[in-house]
């Protein structure tokens, strides 16, 4: 074989001294079914080893042929600056499960335009292609080239729920819905009865369904959930911040830290404290950070576990396995910031709930030591 030359099946067919068909079949994994003796196919078998030979998983794909090939893409950066970033325990996840099935990942990285925003058809090409299939993860910017790769018949799994009128888009998502239910009844059991929810500007899929979860508790108990504060440029709005340090809202779900920090500098210069005389919740999970995990009660997801399933649902859809997008339960939060209301009612008396506020006292972050993340179960 001349220097340089990388092996071809040409060349282990000829150190095998078998036909090139022959050393397509056995390669291609379907000697046995196409009774191939055993001794053939191992004599080809050690002949590519021999010779350092791999597929070219290119001309595999254009066969049309799986070439084990796993593509990763992100709406958003992948490598953090800090220390850990938000992406970081999903990719462990999937990464692991690659490792496990024999499968490689492709990081796709030259996805961004002119503008800095991520698209998959950038310059009009789907780069992501090559890949067998894909995980993507974040928020598109342009909701259309999901709608567009879905029409392409392209197989990809979105890690996050993305609801597309007309386009069914298979998903792993950690389930806000009944994370957040859960946390307003841990505070509704704690003695909490007006809980305000501060959200975002522009909510997508996850902050539509933690103000569902939200909503959904106060309604079982018997309580009138309040309207969603939106937190703009300028912060929450003044009268909301009035309601916070009057103490007709007594607790607080936050969808992010930086939120948190917002409404815990708002409550100082009120002279009151946190959990003393309110109680906060970031619907944001901190797992990422411990410094910040340990400052704050809030509401962690499994993004290890989020990845490995995202992993294997591409993978039984490639494998043209019957699938469905699936959820993966939260993390409840701690007590770190979450205490008993310092006034619960009018004279001190505590308004009657339901029978579900009341039994959800038993399972209330209050009721755990200081600091323990216990386990949602619905």
């Amino acid at each position: 074989m001349p220097e340089g030359h990388a092996p071809r099946q040409a060349d282990v067919a000829r150190v095998a001294g078998v036909s090139r068909a022959t050393v397509s079949t056995v390669l291609g994994g379907n000697g046995v079914a196409n009774r191939i003796p055993e001794s053939t196919i191992e004599r080809v078998l050690e002949a590519a080893r021999s010779l350092g030979y791999s597929p070219n998983v290119s001309a595999r794909k254009l066969r049309g042929l799986r070439n084990n090939l796993i593509g990763v893409h992100t709406f958003g950066r992948v490598f953090p600056r800090e220390h850990r970033g938000f992406y970081s325990d999903f990719l462990v996840g999937v990464e692991e499960r690659a490792e496990e099935t024999g499968n490689d990942l492709i990081l796709f990285s030259s996805t961004r335009g002119d503008d800095g925003e991520r698209r998959i058809y950038n310059s009009g090409v789907n780069r992501l292609n090559i890949a067998d299939g894909s995980i993507l993860m974040g928020v598109p910017e342009d909701r259309e080239e999901l709608r567009r790769l879905a029409r392409d018949g392209y197989r990809f799994v979105h890690i996050g729920r993305r609801d597309l009128k007309g386009v069914d888009v298979l998903s792993v998502s950690p389930d806000y819905v009944a994370g957040t239910d859960a946390a307003t009844q841990a505070l509704i059991g704690l003695g909490h009865r007006s809980i305000g929810y501060l959200g975002t500007v522009r909510p997508a899929e996850p902050q539509i369904d933690r103000y569902r979860g939200y909503s959904e508790a106060m309604r079982a108990a018997g309580l009138q959930p309040a309207a969603e504060e939106r937190f703009g440029p300028a912060g929450p709005d003044r009268r909301w911040v009035d309601r916070l340090r009057s103490g007709r809202l007594t607790a607080v779900l936050v969808e992010s830290v930086s939120m948190a920090d917002v409404v815990v500098a708002e409550l100082r210069r009120a002279g009151l404290q946190v959990p003393a005389d309110r109680s906060v919740v970031v619907l944001e999970d901190l797992g990422y950070d411990p410094e910040l995990a340990a400052r704050w009660s809030f509401l962690g997801i499994q993004r290890n576990e989020v990845g490995r399933r995202a992993f294997d649902l591409l993978l039984g859809l490639l494998d043209g396995t019957p699938v469905r997008s699936e959820l993966v339960e939260c993390v409840a939060p701690s007590a770190a910031t979450t205490g008993r209301p310092r006034q619960a009612g009018p004279a001190g008396r505590r308004p009657d709930v339901s029978r579900r506020a009341r039994e959800s006292g038993s399972a209330a972050a209050g009721d755990r030591p200081n600091g323990e993340a216990g386990r949602c179960r619905w």
